[in-house]
């Protein structure tokens, strides 16, 4: 199905499952803004997305800094309408409880969620006002089950996931949808360095096709949640 004339945001699409999002929408014909967090890392991206000319939008937004946030969401009222918005942006600390640092549990929430309410909302007079828009979170499976050596993640994702839960009820009657994604172990760079094989890890074109299959759906329909996670279980 072509989407010539829609448009996409992605925040934290400069590498990872982010970049595969950008590249599967992209290919189906979508103008794509993706974010990262400095020029350097949009630049980067930007070589990769070449050949798709000026359907391809990098800027470098920081989502914890309103200013930043505001200015995004200025550029991208320019194009007068907003079909998709995958917040992507985010990070991984590992910690545990007992010798975590509550400095890094402030800033895992100021990124993971404050960043996806503050550009979500920046955004959300366009997302009104365009025909099937969806809102697309990515949670991650941290945000449904706790796992060792992740506390503050689990936390910031979990608060991410009750987050989109959230949006879903006060949009859903006002024709936005919005789903919660939850990717198992999936192959990116920070995966790269593990001894483990890279068939034990789901790749990132899963997630961006399952993104964009749930939303080709049937506009009175809404997937309210992706789990999608590795053949053999989670790392």
């Amino acid at each position: 199905m072509s989407q010539e004339g829609n448009i996409a945001l992605v925040t934290g699409g400069s590498r990872g499952i982010g970049k595969a999002i950008v590249h599967t929408f992209l290919e189906q014909g979508f103008m794509v803004i993706f974010t990262g967090t400095t020029k350097e890392t949009v630049a980067s991206a930007m070589n990769e997305f070449s050949e798709y000319k000026e359907k391809a939008i990098g800027k470098a937004c920081d989502v914890t800094q309103s200013e930043q946030v505001n200015a995004l969401a200025e550029d991208v009222k320019v194009y007068g309408k907003l079909n998709v918005l995958v917040n992507n942006a985010g990070v991984f600390i590992p910690d545990t409880f007992a010798d975590g640092d509550v400095s890094d549990l402030r800033k895992l929430m100021e990124i993971n969620v404050f960043g996806t309410y503050a550009v979500s909302q920046a955004v959300l007079p366009l997302l009104l006002k365009t025909k099937q828009s969806h809102i697309f979170n990515t949670c991650s499976i941290a945000g449904q089950k706790a796992y060792p050596n992740g506390c503050s993640y689990s936390v910031s994702k979990f608060a991410m996931d009750g987050l989109g839960k959230s949006m879903r009820l006060e949009l859903m009657d006002k024709g936005v949808r919005v789903t919660n994604v939850y990717p198992g172990a999936t192959y990116t760079d920070s995966w790269a360095s593990s001894d483990l094989p890279k068939s034990r890890f789901m790749q990132a074109d899963d997630i961006a096709k399952s993104i964009l299959n749930a939303y080709n759906i049937n506009e009175f329909s809404d997937v309210e949640e992706i789990v999608i996670r590795p053949i053999l279980g989670d790392i």
